[in-house]
């Protein structure tokens, strides 16, 4: 809890913070490793499944930036648990795809994973501080 009054992070924030990640990820998996698919090993099927959803996360996040006014946590919430999903789902593919996922691949993926992991904790800690 004190870390996060040290941050000075308004709950506002942390929208725009997940919206760019989500951003990033959209364009790494819907654009660029689809376009170098031997980068991952993943098929490109998969690699739209994984744009797909922090696509949805950015319009969400633009959504709650510019028109939750008060009460902050419920969003908020919500953007963690669906960033949980979102995890789950990289696990579940990463399982199937285990054979094929290059080194670049599995390094990236647990990267995202372990970012996510920070972030989703960051914004439970948000919620629960509103």
């Amino acid at each position: 809890m004190k870390d996060l009054q040290k941050q000075n992070i308004e709950p506002k924030q942390i929208f725009l913070i997940d919206g760019i990640g989500a951003l990033i990820s959209t364009l790494l998996m819907g654009v660029i490793f689809v376009r170098y698919n031997s980068l991952l090993g993943i098929p490109n099927h998969s690699l739209y499944i994984l744009a797909a959803f922090p696509c949805f996360f950015m319009i969400y996040d633009a959504y709650c930036y510019f028109t939750v006014k008060n009460n902050f946590s419920n969003s908020i919430k919500s953007i963690a648990y669906l960033n949980l999903g979102y995890c789950l789902l990289s696990l579940f593919l990463m399982i199937i795809h285990r054979e094929f996922i290059t080194l670049f691949g599995w390094v990236y993926l647990v990267l995202e994973l372990v970012i996510l992991a920070i972030l989703i904790r960051f914004e439970f800690n948000l919620a629960s501080s509103q």
